[in-house]
């Protein structure tokens, strides 16, 4: 059924349960009939806003909080409702505009610096960038859809549920994602110095750790996926400058051995101190969305929603709801850190490079040292000219992939 044919069915339903017997019709029992459908249409217009884009479910949203009301305190709590509504429609239009308004076409050279440039030149603070991190994803995290998310695991195809552009709050995510991952190859391979370039890896992994202990455990994810990048873990005599423990740390929460049971546990210790926590800023979590998703994909897939004699199974829609619930939750969280505009410009809208191109720098650096390597770098330099005309915001491998290899890894097909 269509949103609006649930909706039409409410509404003739309510209307019989109104009239059919005079006791459902008194004072007292339409009021409780009000309450019910009240609290319904809110949780519906909350959670699910996007089914109300068709201007037929606002009117006939309308009609039937206009059929239970019987004062005037009725007919205020409904009008609110149907304002704020609007108001959260208008919201999710604008910020759709913005983020189409952030694609950058990279049509520039790879240029190399022989001094610390790009972001760490505007502010060499990890903590500051962590908390503009921090930032950008809680936005983000505030506009997903949980509608676009059901939707989006109810494809059985596991290779292309997570890029389709129907899904635009989960895809702006992934987007994003794979953005934060090739920003963090691009500032290092940016630099001609290996010294240089040892001292940025430094200061990428310290920005994660940073992003980590704040409970932002997706931009954690998707530097750690920068600096496992080929182009970058290749540059051996980089690393050889680099002072791997805190990496190491890193890496070890984020093993993906045993269903990511390290991160599980880090997110449980994460919820325990966000419960007990006074200050909005040590209640914020962030969660690593491929995991997410993949956890809901693998409920979705594993667990039949309708039963044999044809009721529903409430224990699978269990499942979901408690995994969906407090996502719901961490979509409301607030932050008291002020923004830094400049720095938060460049990780929004500054210039990438696709993978090609960076391995083709990569190369230049430390020449290919196996007959894969080798073949690579003929292949690369046959078929790509010095300046690559594809936007990486165009591109959604590296998250698409890694969610991917995930959920082959756990078996689902």
């Amino acid at each position: 059924m269509s949103p609006l044919d649930v909706l039409i069915s409410l509404f003739h339903q309510t209307m019989y349960s109104q009239n059919s017997t005079g006791v459902n019709f008194c004072r007292e029992k339409r009021s409780e009939l009000f309450n019910t459908i009240n609290s319904l249409a809110s949780m519906w217009t909350t959670h699910i806003p996007h089914d109300f884009t068709n201007i037929e479910m606002i009117r006939r949203m309308e009609e039937l909080l206009q059929l239970v009301c019987i004062d005037e305190d009725h007919r205020v709590k409904s009008n609110q409702l149907i304002i704020t509504l609007k108001n959260t429609l208008s919201r999710i239009d604008r910020y759709e505009k913005a983020l189409a308004s952030l694609i950058v076409k990279n049509d520039e050279e790879l240029a190399l610096s022989q001094s610390i440039s790009g972001l760490f030149a505007i502010s060499s603070d990890t903590s500051l960038i962590a908390q503009q991190l921090t930032h950008i994803e809680l936005e983000r995290l505030s506009m997903m859809a949980l509608d676009d998310m059901i939707q989006c695991i109810s494809q059985s195809d596991h290779d292309s549920f997570l890029s389709s552009p129907s899904h635009p709050s989960v895809h702006s995510c992934i987007h994003w994602f794979n953005r934060l991952s090739s920003l963090v190859a691009t500032e290092i391979l940016r630099h001609s110095r290996k010294r240089l370039r040892a001292s940025i890896i430094d200061s990428w992994v310290e920005t994660a750790k940073e992003c980590f202990d704040r409970g932002n455990f997706n931009s954690t994810c998707a530097i750690v996926a920068g600096l496992n990048s080929n182009a970058v873990q290749r540059l051996k005599r980089t690393w050889s400058k680099v002072d791997r423990a805190k990496l190491d740390i890193l890496q070890h929460q984020l093993d993906p051995s045993g269903n990511f049971v390290s991160y599980r546990s880090t997110m449980k210790a994460a919820l325990w101190r966000a419960e007990g926590a006074s200050k909005d800023d040590q209640k914020v979590i962030i969660p690593f969305l491929g995991l997410l998703l993949k956890d809901l994909f693998m409920i979705y897939h594993s667990n039949p929603r309708e039963l044999p004699n044809g009721h529903l199974n409430f224990q699978a829609f269990s499942l979901l709801s408690s995994t969906l619930y407090p996502l719901a939750e961490w979509k409301r969280r607030t932050v008291s850190f002020p923004r830094h505009p400049t720095l938060l410009q460049y990780l929004l809208v500054s210039i990438t490079h696709e993978e090609d191109v960076l391995m083709l720098r990569s190369f230049e650096f430390e020449e290919p040292d196996s007959g894969t390597e080798k073949d690579l770098h003929k292949r690369l330099k046959k078929g790509l000219s010095p300046v690559s005309s594809v936007a990486v915001t165009k591109s959604l491998h590296l998250g698409v992939n890694y969610i991917r290899d995930t959920v082959g890894r756990l078996g689902v097909r």
